[in-house]
């Protein structure tokens, strides 16, 4: 009886001390620089379309509140603490207000318009009032300042080269005329901590170049880049899987011959409906976009590419298990756009190709986005004599027809990724092959 009672202590004090050491939660498992987390929210357009105001371009669509993507830039595991820095500019504009400087001639951080207004502020609009300030470690606790902006060196610090400070806005009220500056590639500049006594605040420029000399703090357009320090006893966030991968399919890579297994790049999860976005890792076809006969096939709807990819690709790649584990989408396309026939176009696909508005959502990475293509895909670029400048920097075909930065009427050209940059003025499609990154909605196992 006593053999008995001891064995059975000993077997619960083993389980207890493996449950103590195994965690139940991703919160518990120890951060590690690099990790992705969800956390405070925001408003962003739930569907990409293309609008024409005062002959500018804007992407618009209805608004959803999602959470924001960060980066676990440093760990301090014995205060226990980890740095977060958001992987998007969440809003435009300038850093003080023009009566700042005219009363001290300087602006510090703390009397900044970023600082208070747009993200520690109490009104609606700023960052500070989308979450508690449980689990938040302040910046400035006698001004209760908790969120903040990189320094010129923490900036170099974590984000060390030009195309890892590249940066996208994440609002849709951002990519409209007068809010933010961006460039042709839909980048834009961001601003940095400048000292207190300083008149000129350093910035991030579009190439994600660092200018520690300044510019006026008044200029508006400036994206901020929000950072903060959290307890990850108290962390209100949620890890993501958020650039992991996951092997599903198989198709040809190695050669046209043989297929191999493919492996797909978690871009998002949607934990109330159990599904995960996922992108190919690699450039894995080479494919016309419509047809070079058809003058009218210019839109997603009709294109040679969607009929591929929901028919031959889905048939031939997947196992009739995994295709059930592939969930339809609506899918909204511009077809025609500011023609008189210009209109969104909505399909139900299980495969289909990105759009801007996807790269920029769920892509901020430069490394996401800058991918490679597989050997089989070389072996079709090099027959197709029409296509020989894609080897050295493939094309990288998007879903929308071209944004056309200044909006020429008729446009008949696609977007597509250069090189990991977009390009928004687009390219012929009719005639032309590209390389294709699929996307789609999965199940979460």
């Amino acid at each position: 009886m006593k053999l008995k009672f001891l064995s059975a202590l000993l077997l619960s004090s083993a389980l207890a001390s493996a449950a103590a050491a195994a965690p139940d939660s991703a919160s518990e498992k120890a951060w590690q620089i690099g990790d992705i987390v969800e956390f405070a929210d925001v408003d962003l357009p739930g569907t990409s379309r293309i609008q024409k105001e005062d002959g500018e371009c804007f992407l618009s669509s209805p608004t959803e509140t999602v959470p924001l993507l960060w980066k676990v830039a440093e760990t301090d595991p014995e205060d226990g603490r980890i740095l977060l820095v958001a992987l998007h500019g969440i809003k435009a504009s300038s850093y003080c207000h023009p009566s700042v400087l005219e009363d001290s001639g300087s602006c510090s951080f703390a009397e900044s318009v970023i600082a208070g207004d747009h993200l520690n502020g109490m009104e609606t609009n700023s960052l500070r009032q989308s979450v508690s300030a449980e689990g938040l470690e302040p910046y400035d606790s006698d001004k209760g300042l908790y969120f903040f902006i990189l320094s010129a060196r923490e900036a170099l610090k974590y984000f060390p080269s030009p195309e890892e400070r590249l940066l996208y806005p994440m609002p849709a009220s951002s990519l409209r005329p007068g809010k933010a500056d961006l460039d042709s590639r839909l980048y834009g500049w961001w601003w940095l901590r400048g000292n207190e006594k300083d008149q000129l605040v350093p910035f991030v420029d579009f190439s994600g170049r660092l200018h520690q000399e300044g510019t006026q703090p008044f200029h508006g357009g400036g994206l901020i880049r929000p950072a903060v320090w959290v307890r990850t006893d108290a962390f209100p966030g949620h890890r993501s899987p958020h650039g992991t991968t996951v092997t599903m399919g198989s198709w040809p890579q190695a050669s046209a011959t043989a297929k191999s297994p493919l492996k797909w790049i978690v871009l998002a999860e949607d934990r109330e409906q159990h599904r995960l976005l996922v992108i190919a890792e690699e450039g894995i076809e080479f494919l016309p976009f419509g047809s070079a006969n058809a003058d009218i096939e210019w839109d997603w709807k009709t294109s040679q590419i969607r009929t591929f990819l929901n028919r031959d690709f889905l048939r031939k790649a997947f196992t009739p298990a995994e295709q059930k584990r592939i969930r339809k989408s609506r899918v909204i396309s511009n077809s025609l756009i500011f023609s008189d026939d210009s209109k969104d176009t909505e399909t139900e696909d299980k495969i289909f190709l990105p759009d801007a508005a996807l790269v920029m959502r769920y892509m901020p990475e430069f490394s996401l986005r800058n991918s490679r293509i597989t050997p089989y895909v070389r072996d079709k670029i090099k027959k197709a004599s029409s296509a020989v400048d894609y080897e050295i920097a493939p094309l990288i075909l998007l879903r929308e027809r071209s944004l056309g930065i200044e909006c020429y009427d008729g446009c008949t050209t696609m977007q597509h990724l250069t090189e990991g940059h977009l390009n928004t003025d687009g390219e012929r499609p009719a005639s032309e092959s590209f390389v294709i990154r699929p996307v789609m909605w999965i199940s979460a196992e």
